[in-house]
């Protein structure tokens, strides 16, 4: 009698290849997130092991554990949506809401961090470098800007820069939320979250290496006196003392973000190039003059955004690869 085969071993030639092709659950739990995913709980979970290894107290035990929550809820919920509620990679219709809801968590897992900094900041970095920071400007510049600009610094020009000081808020949560909501190439946004992720993680993390609070503070006995800019700069003054961290001077996120804009705008955007060129070369601008950042700072927030400018398409393009070797469909990019 002829032996029968063997019923655990599939017949099929097209199952053989199913089975010997389809990823595993590690697989995909790696790979269906898009780059901006990691890069982000990357963000999230570096401030916490930052925490981890700081002294012990009521504080920053407190702080741990919020970073610990925000971190594990965000991947969480990546992974809910890309291995659950992905329904297009099974060719069924998704509501825009579900999709909206999954981009989303990126921004709020970044604010939900941002947030905190004015008390994650002195835990993890205690002292500060303002005084290196200022020989480093004296050795690069042979004079200090902010106060060489002082004579300069009228009611007028400090009124101007201030306005768009403040207006960076606006340029930034308007660029993005256009973007994330009405956008339809999904690569071009996958790129655009994954460079704002890194410049802004990069940035934030390096808050912790190189801490300071700026001319504002440390050169206080060396101006003539208080900056005065109206309304303008009472409200921008009344903001980074409610809101702002406080030690986040290098590099100039200020800086960074909307030059990464302008650089994507001539990307992808031709049009809002000359715009976003405009608004960023202000804002760079009003970082100085205000007294906030040091210009060696302007310096480091330009190097960042040209590196998050250059290393993210080639991020989203290499992990594309990845997938589709591993065999890893997904239906949406980011």
């Amino acid at each position: 009698m002829p032996s029968l085969p063997d019923a655990a071993a599939p017949t099929d030639p097209a199952a053989s290849s199913l089975v010997a092709t389809t990823p595993g659950l590690a697989v995909r739990v790696l790979l269906a997130p898009s780059v901006p995913d990691w890069i982000i709980a990357t963000y999230v979970f570096a401030f916490a092991a930052a925490l981890a290894l700081a002294t012990p107290s009521p504080v920053r035990n407190r702080e741990l554990l919020y970073l610990i929550t925000v971190g594990v809820a965000y991947v969480g919920a990546v992974l809910l949506f890309r291995l659950r509620l992905d329904r297009r990679a099974a060719g069924l219709p998704m509501p825009r809401a579900a999709l909206a809801g999954y981009r989303l968590l990126a921004f709020v897992a970044i604010m939900a961090v941002f947030f905190r900094l004015r008390a994650i900041l002195p835990i993890v970095a205690p002292g500060n470098m303002d005084a290196e920071l200022y020989q480093l400007d004296l050795l690069l510049f042979g004079v200090e800007p902010t106060l060489t600009l002082e004579p300069w610094s009228t009611p007028l020009v400090v009124g101007w820069f201030a306005f768009y000081y403040g207006l960076y808020f606006f340029i930034l949560a308007g660029f993005v939320f256009t973007s994330l909501l009405g956008g339809r190439d999904e690569r071009r946004m996958t790129e655009l979250i994954a460079g704002l992720g890194m410049v802004t993680g990069i940035g934030q993390l390096l808050y912790m290496l190189v801490p300071g609070f700026g001319p504002v503070a440390h050169l206080a006995a060396d101006f003539a006196g208080p900056l005065d800019g109206g309304m303008a700069h009472e409200l921008v003054v009344r903001l980074a003392a409610t809101a702002g961290p406080q030690k986040d001077v290098f590099p100039s996120l200020h800086t960074a973000v909307p030059t990464f804009l302008a650089l994507f705008c001539f990307r992808h955007h031709r049009r809002l190039a000359p715009w976003m060129t405009f608004f960023a070369v202000n804002i760079a601008c009003a970082t100085v003059v205000l007294r906030w950042h040091w210009t060696v700072d302007v310096v480091a927030g330009l190097a960042l955004a040209v590196i998050g400018h250059r290393l993210a398409p080639q991020l989203v393009l290499t992990w594309q690869r990845l997938r589709e070797r591993h065999r890893v469909h997904t239906s949406v990019i980011w």
